[in-house]
C-alpha cells in the first residue's frame, strides 16, 4: 500500500495527521492482516522518542 503521509520505522507505520501535529503508531502484522493502535500523540511526544519501543 501507499500512503503519502505515513513513514515506515521497523514494524510500525506512522501517520501524520493535520500537517504533522498529530502521529498516529500503527504496529502492522502483515500475514494476520491486522493494524494494532499503539499511541496518538502530538508532534512534541513524538519526538521524545517513547514510541519506539513498540518497533521490532
Amino acid at each position: 500500500m501507499h500512503f503519502p503521509d505515513a513513514d515506515q520505522y521497523k514494524s510500525l507505520l506512522i501517520f501524520n495527521i493535520r500537517h504533522n501535529y498529530y502521529r498516529l503508531i500503527v504496529k502492522v502484522d502483515y500475514r494476520a492482516k491486522i493494524l494494532m493502535v499503539k499511541e496518538f500523540l502530538t508532534h512534541k511526544e513524538y519526538t521524545r522518542g517513547g514510541w519506539k519501543q513498540w518497533a521490532r
